[in-house]
């Protein structure tokens, strides 16, 4: 078995074990919306992984990371798109751009912003 076929069957299992209370979108390889979600904003790099999750909220930033530990893929993380992930190619790549709040609480002076 060669290093990819182990990852894409990891990406399977890992894409079933998300199934089960992810909030967000999933994409493999071939879905529509895979390539929109794993390319950033630099065109000119041309990422091509394994898993693309793009969460919802917290606890799906969780389900995401125990499911790569679980199941061997590497994790990339791309928060905005701006910035180059390194390491995607195979990965589990973790989105986290629908997570863009931010909430003000004027009187303790705080701000809360998401990785979005």
């Amino acid at each position: 078995m060669t290093q990819d076929n182990g990852r894409n069957r990891s990406a399977g299992d890992a894409l079933r074990a998300l199934r089960r209370g992810f909030h967000g979108e999933l994409y493999l390889p071939g879905d529509a919306g895979y390539d929109g979600e794993r390319l950033g904003w630099n065109r000119s790099v041309d990422v091509r992984p394994a898993l693309v999750a793009v969460a919802a909220g917290p606890e799906d930033v969780q389900a995401v990371i125990v499911a790569a530990r679980e199941h061997g893929l590497p994790l990339a993380v791309q928060a905005t798109g701006h910035g180059t992930v390194v390491a995607a190619d195979g990965a589990l790549l973790l989105k986290t751009s629908r997570m863009a709040t931010v909430a003000i609480d004027p009187e303790r002076r705080t701000a809360r912003v998401g990785p979005g």
